[in-house]
């Protein structure tokens, strides 16, 4: 079975909103200290974190089967990984550190473009603010921080707002009553964060 997230996407029309919406297949890890993707845009939203795709319907695959005449049902048991319960057996070969995962599925309703298609050096920077911004209050509002933050997970919204997307790896934190010491300041890091758009306000595109 899969070892990876075997993450695809793909751009649909939702006949029940009457709009285009991206829906994002993969194999998400089924441990407790990480929330199903789905549940972690709810969390955000929750906390009004800014600058997030709108959150549709999610959840884990079950499986299909078929029955007479080829009709398929749904078994009730949902699609999971087996390859790490294999791993500590002697004849697995280097014994790789392997989480258990579910096949899972989230609907995006916000559908943007890629970081890489800015318009303008004035587009790029909002929207790597934008994202900075939604980073910060995901984790002083919903105690979340993403883990995963790439250019690939920014997106350019319609109206060229930046996007941070991608929850699939995010963890919850505990919040802290004191700042802590040493080189892991994470209070410290998200709390100065500049304000670019000032910086670029009178900038030409």
């Amino acid at each position: 079975s899969l070892i990876g997230r075997g993450t695809s996407g793909y751009v649909t029309f939702d006949t029940t909103l009457r709009q285009v919406v991206w829906i994002k297949d993969y194999w998400r890890v089924n441990l407790p200290s990480i929330l199903p993707e789905g549940e972690t845009y709810r969390r955000l939203m929750n906390a009004k974190v800014p600058h997030i795709p709108k959150i549709g319907p999610s959840g884990d695959v079950k499986d299909i089967r078929l029955t007479e005449p080829n009709l398929p049902i749904s078994s009730g048991e949902l699609q999971r990984t087996r390859t790490s319960e294999y791993v500590s057996h002697p004849w697995c070969a280097g014994h790789p550190v392997l989480a258990p995962r579910i096949h899972y599925r989230v609907v995006l309703e916000t559908v943007g473009r890629s970081l890489s298609k800015f318009e303008s050096t004035r587009e790029l920077c909002r929207a790597v603010k934008d994202a900075i911004e939604a980073h910060s209050v995901a984790y002083s509002g919903a105690h979340i921080l993403h883990r995963d933050i790439s250019s690939n997970n920014i997106l350019i919204g319609e109206n060229g707002e930046g996007l941070l997307i991608d929850w699939g790896l995010s963890k919850g934190v505990e919040p802290e009553e004191e700042e802590p010491q040493g080189a892991r300041q994470h209070a410290r890091t998200v709390s100065q964060i500049p304000d670019l758009s000032r910086r670029f306000t009178t900038a030409s595109n």
